[in-house]
């Protein structure tokens, strides 16, 4: 049944990679700072079961044009891809987040302590990259969250990088 579950997610997860290019989204104004701050509140159970800590600063009544659905879509990924990732010392920073808009547009970043040696970052934009094989098999996914991210951002206009 799991990996009936997993194989639906997949083809699930290929589609909408597949129909990114091809549907219409309509632009809305868009409160960013609320959408934001509800994607980070669902991912906090995520966050707390690996014992780590989001720290966001978030700027208030930030709007853009755009579509609720995909920039959700955006922060949903980065956000559990980075609880995924993240070295497990609860000493360490845990994960920061960061929204703030300036005279260039708005900006968001995510930051974390990676866990040793588990991440080429040259391929984490590549279709089914996750990782080491020897990484924690319970928070590994289909390899497809982050292509998805650079997808919607490229079609949108938005950049995106790793560092």
């Amino acid at each position: 049944i799991r990996q009936n579950t997993k194989m639906a997610q997949l083809t699930e997860q290929l589609l909408g990679l597949s129909r990114i290019g091809q549907k219409e989204y309509p632009l809305e104004t868009i409160a960013l700072d609320r959408l934001l701050q509800d994607q980070v509140e669902e991912q906090q159970i995520s966050a707390v079961q690996r014992k780590l800590e989001l720290s966001a600063s978030i700027e208030p009544d930030l709007c853009v044009r755009g579509n609720a659905e995909i920039i959700s879509a955006i922060f949903s990924n980065l956000l559990s891809n980075a609880i995924k990732y993240a070295a497990e010392d609860e000493s360490g920073p845990g994960i920061e987040i960061h929204l703030y808009g300036n005279d260039d547009g708005c900006h968001f970043t995510i930051s974390n302590q990676l866990q040793a040696g588990n991440l080429d970052l040259d391929r984490i934009w590549e279709p089914f990259y996750v990782g080491e094989s020897s990484r924690n098999q319970n928070l590994s996914g289909t390899g497809l969250g982050l292509p998805i991210v650079k997808k919607i951002a490229e079609q949108c206009g938005y950049g995106i990088n790793c560092i």
